[in-house]
């Protein structure tokens, strides 16, 4: 997602995906990165993230003939999960052969990790979606019934009903972990799993956590915030992203590229050794995009979009910004003077948006439109 607003070539991603799929495990599971020898590197949670990144494929170009053909891949990396990856619980257990990365944080990993399953959730439903739109219609049926089942068992072991929060995980003797993280209400969100918590969820753990106030539960780091803005753009929450980015990223500019973990290397002072050049130091490029700017692809290979741009940050008086998609650019400005906003909106042709913007009706737009609209 990152990449594709920059540029959006698919090639790479492509190539990508098509290097790990050659690099396989005997029983399905794939290596973290390619090419390597490194044994070390086959991690259960990647192999799902493979997966997903055929579904990226598909939203950026709407197209389905990548997962067609990595259809034989994709069964055999099933089988792990639906075999040895299972606990006798039926959840996705802890397999310690392999290494469970889940994120650079303190996140128990015990027998039952919640956030692997609830990955395995949203890569079954992206399977779902996958297999209808290719046609596959039995094996699009089965896999809702696969998600189904897996969200329900989920559900039944891992929701602390009195806390209003999923926990974190089981350990070896079944017993529920006392941590209720960041991550597992993010990606208990994103699987859509109690919708009904969703807000009580957020505001529980998501927005104490980019308001930078003190949680005792794990954090997630500069990787996988990218999903807490996901989730908290969806929800209304643009301004605490904007925020966040400005506190915890910009003191990463004068290193010249992004810590691994916010702030483990401010000062150097950490016994480990971190890279600072990792992918996500793009994770801005994508947000600012979709709070500044305003621009969240809805659609696949971006035929739809919703607009709704930030507007009332305190420290930002205008915007403007570009996103390349398929159709062409999508160009979105904003200036601000004295309580008014004069916002513009060029779309691509095959482009249509959805409008939200303070003190107007929600609406559509396609082409060229100009508003002012009041702030504050």
């Amino acid at each position: 997602a990152n990449t594709f607003h920059l540029a959006d070539d698919t090639r790479l991603l492509a190539r990508g995906i098509r290097s790990i799929a050659r690099q396989e495990v005997p029983n399905g599971l794939t290596y973290g990165h390619a090419p390597t020898n490194s044994h070390a590197c086959i991690l259960p949670d990647f192999s799902i993230t493979w997966v997903l990144s055929l579904w990226d494929h598909y939203w950026q170009t709407g197209r389905t003939d990548l997962f067609v053909e990595q259809w034989p891949r994709v069964q055999r990396l099933l089988g792990y999960f639906r075999g040895e990856g299972r606990g006798a619980n039926g959840l996705l257990r802890y397999d310690r052969r392999y290494w469970l990365f889940l994120d650079w944080s303190t996140l128990p990993k015990e027998q039952t990790p919640t956030l692997l399953n609830l990955w395995y959730i949203i890569m079954l439903d992206r399977l779902a979606r996958l297999a209808a739109l290719a046609g596959m219609t039995g094996e699009a049926v089965e896999f809702e019934r696969q998600r189904d089942n897996h969200a329900a068992l989920t559900d039944r072991l891992l929701w602390d009903a009195q806390a209003g929060l999923f926990r974190d995980g089981l350990d070896d003797a079944e017993r529920p972990l006392a941590s209720w993280s960041v991550h597992s209400q993010t990606a208990a969100i994103l699987a859509n799993l109690r919708p009904e918590h969703h807000a009580a969820m957020a505001a529980a753990r998501l927005l104490p956590f980019l308001q930078g106030r003190e949680l005792t539960d794990p954090l997630p780091s500069s990787f996988w915030v990218h999903y807490v803005y996901e989730a908290m753009v969806q929800a209304g929450h643009g301004r605490e992203v904007i925020d966040h980015i400005r506190r915890n990223y910009a003191p990463m500019i004068p290193s010249g590229g992004a810590w691994e973990i916010f702030g483990w290397n401010a000062d150097r002072s950490s016994t480990l050794v971190w890279s600072n050049s990792h992918a996500w130091s793009a994770h801005p490029i994508k947000h600012l995009a979709a709070t500044l700017g305003g621009i969240t692809q809805t659609g696949a290979a971006w035929r739809r979009i919703r607009f709704a741009p930030v507007l009332d940050d305190p420290q930002v008086g205008r915007a403007d910004v570009t996103v390349p998609t398929p159709h062409g650019l999508i160009r979105a400005a904003w200036s601000c003077t004295e309580g008014q906003a004069e916002v513009s909106l060029d779309l691509p042709d095959g482009v249509q948006a959805a409008t939200v913007l303070p003190g107007e009706a929600p609406g559509s737009a396609a082409g060229s439109a100009r508003w002012r609209v009041r702030v504050g």
